[in-house]
């Protein structure tokens, strides 16, 4: 996802990676995010939203740059 950063105005590349995880038991998918940076993974979150249709619902800031079909 490319930002722009707010004391400088230039755009960067953060490499957010979401993945949906399916569970068994539950209805809903759980739900990862992590970032890669430089040399380092970090956790964003995880949970397992209500529904199904939570990333629809989310608005996205920055652009896509890439995305692995299904």
């Amino acid at each position: 996802m490319a930002l722009e950063t707010p004391d400088t105005g230039k755009k960067r590349l953060r490499r957010r990676y979401v993945a949906r995880w399916l569970v068994e038991g539950m209805e809903v998918p759980a739900l990862t995010v992590f970032e890669w940076s430089r040399d380092l993974w970090t956790g964003v979150t995880a949970f397992t939203p209500e529904a199904a249709r939570y990333l629809e619902n989310r608005a996205r800031l920055g652009t896509l740059v890439w995305r692995r079909e299904p």
